[in-house]
C-alpha cells in the first residue's frame, strides 16, 4: 500500500476515534458523554458523568456548587475548541484534501486527546479537593449504583 494510502487510513481511524472519544471526555451531567457517543454510561470526567453524580450529592454547599460550575465550564469552553478541531479534520478529509494537508490536523487531534485525558485526570482531583470526606464516600456509593440508565459506567469507577 502506498505510504498516502496509509496516512489517509490512518487520519480517518483516528478521527473516527476522537469523535467517538474526546467528544465524550469532557461532556457534562446526564445525557452527555458517552451516551450521546453511542457507548454506555454517562460520561463527562469519569465514571457515569462525575459532575452528574456530583450534582446527585445532598449536601453541596453554595461555594462548593460555585467550584463546581467553574470546572463544568472550563471543561465546555475547551470542549468547544476541541470540537472545532474535530471539524476541521472532518471537513478537510471530506474535501478530498491530501495526506501532507491532514497530516497536521490529525496530529492536532492526536494533542487533543492526551490534553483531554490529563484535563480529566486534574479536574477529577479538583472535584475530590472540593468535596468532604463523606460526600465523596457518597459520591462513591452513587458511582457504584451506576448511571440512572442501568447501563455500566463507560471510563471506569469513581
Amino acid at each position: 500500500m502506498k505510504r498516502n494510502h496509509r496516512i489517509i487510513i490512518a487520519a480517518a481511524a483516528l478521527s473516527g476515534l476522537l469523535a467517538a472519544g474526546t467528544g465524550s471526555a469532557l461532556a457534562f451531567g446526564p445525557g452527555g458523554g458517552c451516551d450521546r457517543m453511542g457507548m454506555t454510561g454517562q460520561g463527562a470526567l469519569g465514571a457515569m458523568g462525575t459532575m452528574g453524580a456530583v450534582y446527585r450529592l445532598d449536601d453541596l454547599t453554595a461555594e462548593q456548587k460555585t467550584k463546581l460550575r467553574a470546572l463544568r465550564d472550563q471543561a465546555r469552553k475547551q470542549q468547544a475548541a476541541w470540537r472545532e478541531d474535530r471539524q476541521a479534520l472532518h471537513d478537510a478529509f471530506l474535501d478530498g484534501a491530501d495526506a501532507k494537508a491532514l497530516r497536521p490536523l490529525a496530529e492536532k487531534q492526536g494533542r487533543n486527546v492526551t490534553e483531554g485525558i490529563m484535563l480529566r485526570a486534574e479536574h477529577r482531583a479538583a472535584i475530590n479537593a472540593i468535596l468532604t470526606d463523606a460526600q465523596r464516600a457518597q459520591l462513591r456509593d452513587i458511582a457504584a449504583q451506576g448511571p440512572r440508565s442501568g447501563a455500566r459506567p463507560c471510563m471506569g469507577r469513581w
